[in-house]
């Protein structure tokens, strides 16, 4: 299988994404000549990332991640070689859409300042507030039933009981 990358001035190259994900963005990299700090990544025409540099296993196969013969566009992640924070989201094709690229730098700051964690399990999610370092972040607490029939959040709770 192989998919289609963009960038430049209308330059492209065949990719094969049946490696691991270390083998492949190793090759981006070298491809498109992108240094550290900086991370290259893909996005598709309706401007969403593969976020390839989120990934936790780095000998992942990512086949599955692309569409056989889907072109995606390379772009660059630019980041503060400070904290390593993320400055901004560059595409590398100058034929880029104005709105495609505003949609990228709206990603980039969601990067940076994600809203709340999200769950894959099907629970109740109750939302809790915590404050720290000058911000106020939004964290998810699991409230389902365990096998024993409380909740996470009961779990451990000491409760006094009376009997009449």
């Amino acid at each position: 299988m192989f998919i289609y990358i963009k960038y430049g001035d209308d330059q492209h190259f065949l990719a094969n994404p049946n490696c691991s994900l270390i083998i492949f963005r190793n090759y981006l990299e070298e491809k498109l000549n992108i240094q550290h700090p900086d991370t290259v990544d893909l996005y598709d025409d309706q401007g969403n990332m593969k976020l390839l540099f989120r990934m936790k296993d780095q000998f992942e196969n990512l086949e599955n991640l692309f569409e056989p013969r889907g072109t995606y566009y390379a772009c660059m992640i630019k980041r503060n070689p400070a904290d390593n924070s993320f400055k901004s989201v560059v595409a590398l094709d100058n034929n880029a859409k104005a709105d495609l690229i505003d949609t990228l730098q709206v990603q980039c700051v969601t990067l940076e300042h994600p809203k709340h964690k999200k769950t894959a399990r099907k629970s109740s999610l109750t939302p809790q507030m915590k404050k720290g370092k000058g911000s106020v972040k939004v964290t998810l607490e699991d409230t389902s039933p365990s096998a024993s029939g409380k909740s996470k959040t009961d779990v451990g709770k000491k409760r006094a009981v009376t009997h009449s």
